[in-house]
């Protein structure tokens, strides 16, 4: 466990969408508020969903965030600001592969503490993003799960996109996905 010593520690948070991904990195960042450990949240531009400046989640819950474009600029705030302890990155799928540099500088060159939420695959079932090039550093692995939009009894483990869009990046909520289970999953790649 991170002891804030200058060790270095990364949480991985994935999951498909609605499985409350957001929620657990705010609820981890959320333990922090009332110590000495000082922490920042971090969110990339194109995720502008329920707010410009607050990571939202599909629940209502928030917190403050610095928006930012790129992974560089994370890296760039937290060598300004050295007292900072433990960065939260909400969405890690939108960032480039500097996301890699990036975290592994933080994490063991300056022994930061460093909790991603993300998606690790996209709607077809492929790598989404940098963040599984991630995996193999990761202290902890937490896999979340929502429930099936479609049978509505069985654990979701898969992103389905029902706004019929084919690009590969496209930032919503309910109004644009639904999650399934395997087998509603395997249902809907027969047809």
């Amino acid at each position: 466990m991170f002891d804030g010593g200058g060790n270095g520690w990364l949480e991985i948070i994935s999951g498909p969408m609605f499985a409350g991904k957001s929620t657990e990195l705010i609820r981890r960042l959320r333990t922090l508020e009332h110590t000495k450990i000082d922490f920042v949240l971090f969110k990339p531009k194109i995720d502008s969903r329920y707010a410009d400046n607050d990571v939202v989640t599909h629940d209502n819950s928030s917190m403050s965030a610095k928006v930012i474009d790129n992974a560089l600029d994370i890296l760039n705030f937290v060598r300004n600001n050295p007292n900072i302890k433990v960065i939260g990155i909400d969405e890690g799928q939108f960032f480039g592969i500097e996301l890699v540099s990036v975290i592994k500088e933080l994490v063991f060159q300056q022994g930061k503490r460093v909790i991603i939420s993300a998606l690790l695959l996209d709607y077809q079932d492929n790598p989404f993003g940098y963040v599984p090039h991630l995996l193999p550093y990761a202290n902890e692995h937490i896999i979340l799960h929502a429930v099936c939009s479609f049978c509505n009894e069985k654990l979701a483990t898969h992103t389905v996109r029902i706004s019929g869009s084919e690009a590969q990046i496209e930032v919503g909520g309910i109004d644009k996905y639904k999650v399934a289970c395997n087998d509603c999953w395997r249902e809907m790649k027969k047809k």
